[in-house]
């Protein structure tokens, strides 16, 4: 199953907790989010009836797919936890404003 979604939409968590409690590991999945990187939200994902924003697209694919993980990259640093959230806006890193810039 694709699965793409307005990245700035607040209702990312009640989508993939349905998604699972429905459907479960059945499908398999792919897909992220969409938006702008000036982090206004607007129309975004692309659907036959044109533009849409604070949406998702879910499309079932009749096809075999399997999960390979291999991306090169290599670390810039060490792993940064959101310490302090608010719905989908981050408010702080490692117990720092998010403001105050990493590392």
């Amino acid at each position: 199953m694709f699965v793409f979604v307005d990245g700035l939409s607040t209702g990312i968590s009640k989508l993939i907790d349905s998604l699972f409690n429905n459907l479960g590991l059945l499908p398999n999945y792919i897909g992220g989010g969409a938006g702008s990187l000036s982090f206004q939200q607007k129309p975004c994902l692309f659907t036959n009836q044109g533009l849409l924003e604070d949406a998702a697209v879910l499309a079932l694919a009749d096809t075999t797919s399997s999960v390979g993980v291999a991306h090169g990259w290599t670390p810039i640093s060490e792993a940064i936890r959101v310490t302090e959230s608010e719905g989908n806006m981050v408010i702080s890193l490692n117990w720092r404003p998010w403001s105050a810039g990493f590392p």
